[in-house]
C-alpha cells in the first residue's frame, strides 16, 4: 500500500507545482485584501483536496488499475491507498496554510492564527465531504463523467460549512468552550463515519468492476 501511495505522490509532483503557484497568487490577493487568515486556509485545503481527482484521471488514462491487478494487490488495497493519499493531501493543505498565516502574523498582527485554524477546520470538513462523496462516483462513473458532479459536491460542502457557521453565529450568546468542544467531537465522529461508509462503497464498486 505504501508503494501505491508513493506512486500517486510522484505522479502529482508536476501538478503540485501548478497548485503551489495558484496558492501563491491567492495568498498575495488575500494578504492585500486583509482576509488571509479567514480565506487562505480553506482555499488551500480545497485546492489540495482536488489532487485526488487528478491522480485518478492519470491512472484512468494510463490503464493503471488493470495493470495493478496483475500484481499481488487486492482491490481493497488500491481503494485504501487512494483514500490515504487524499487524507494526506487535505491535512497537508491545512498544516501548510496555518503555518503560512502564523509566519505572516509575526509581521502583520492583524491576521489571527485562531481564525486560520477555524478556516482550516472548515476546509478539512469540505475536503472530507468532497472525498467521501466523489470517490465512489469516480469508481462508478469514471473520472470525466464524475468531474461534472464535483461542482455540485463543492456547493453542498460549502453550504454545509457556512450553514453551520451561521447557526453558530445565531447561537453565539449561548456558545461555551464546552459546547464548541462537543460540536468538534461530534463533527469528527460524523466525518470519520462518512469516510468509512465511502470506503466500503468504493471497495464494493471496484470489486464488481470488470477490466
Amino acid at each position: 500500500m505504501t508503494g501505491l501511495m508513493l506512486k500517486d505522490m510522484l505522479n502529482m509532483k508536476q501538478y503540485m507545482k501548478t497548485q503551489a503557484m495558484m496558492l501563491l497568487i491567492f495568498g498575495v490577493i488575500f494578504t492585500l485584501t486583509g482576509s488571509l487568515a479567514v480565506s487562505f486556509p480553506a482555499m488551500c485545503v480545497v485546492l489540495c483536496c482536488v489532487c485526488f481527482i487528478t491522480c485518478m484521471s492519470y491512472d484512468e488514462q494510463a490503464g493503471w488499475d488493470k495493470y495493478a491487478l496483475t500484481m499481488p494487490l487486492t482491490r481493497r488495497d488500491i481503494v485504501l491507498a487512494r483514500y490515504m493519499v487524499s487524507v494526506i493531501f487535505v491535512l497537508a493543505g491545512a498544516v501548510l496554510s496555518v503555518a503560512v498565516v502564523f509566519v505572516v502574523s509575526l509581521f502583520q498582527p492583524k491576521f489571527s492564527v485562531v481564525a486560520a485554524l477555524a478556516s482550516a477546520g472548515a476546509g478539512i470538513l469540505m475536503g472530507a465531504v468532497t472525498v467521501s462523496v466523489m470517490m465512489p462516483l469516480l469508481y462508478k462513473l469514471g473520472v470525466e463523467k464524475a468531474r461534472l458532479l464535483l461542482i455540485l459536491c463543492y456547493l453542498a460542502a460549502v453550504g454545509l460549512v457556512f450553514g453551520g457557521a451561521y447557526l453558530l453565529k445565531m447561537l453565539s450568546p449561548v456558545v461555551t468552550p464546552l459546547l464548541v468542544t462537543a460540536v468538534a467531537i461530534v463533527g469528527l465522529v460524523v466525518v470519520a463515519g462518512l469516510i468509512w461508509l465511502s470506503v466500503c462503497i468504493s471497495c464494493k464498486l471496484l470489486e464488481r468492476k470488470e477490466y
